[in-house]
């Protein structure tokens, strides 16, 4: 545990190491971006801290090595802390009973993080 105090209903990395409890699994981070041979599914029970490693994965991704000190992965010398552009796709309000419809839902979600990411 690390930066532990009251534990926050918040799911964002930063919001936990500014004071929530946070549970370092960073080291997975690196074993993540370092295999280029495999996709990942990450399946979990629901309150298991997918929401949370995916935010801190999405952290990450901005490249700000300084923002992980005192965690795990800081000191791993394997990887490279360079800004990488992140599209994420919430797909817990998509609604659909047919595929068409999951399709077109699915079309809206990338229009809407594409929108986002470049203002």
């Amino acid at each position: 545990l690390n930066r532990s105090s009251d534990l926050v209903d918040d799911a964002k990395f930063k919001s936990f190491l500014d004071g929530g409890l946070y549970v370092d699994k960073t080291s997975y981070i690196a074993k993540l971006v370092g295999d280029k041979t495999y996709s990942y599914f990450v399946s979990r029970p629901r309150k298991f801290g997918k929401t949370l490693f995916l935010d801190t994965l999405e952290w990450f991704f901005k490249g700000n090595k300084e923002d992980f000190k005192g965690l795990e992965i800081y000191e791993d010398s394997s990887v490279a802390w360079k800004e990488f552009p992140v599209i994420r796709l919430d797909m817990s309000g998509v609604e659909g009973n047919t595929l068409d419809k999951i399709e077109d839902a699915l079309k809206s979600l990338v229009k809407r993080s594409a929108s986002n990411s470049h203002g």
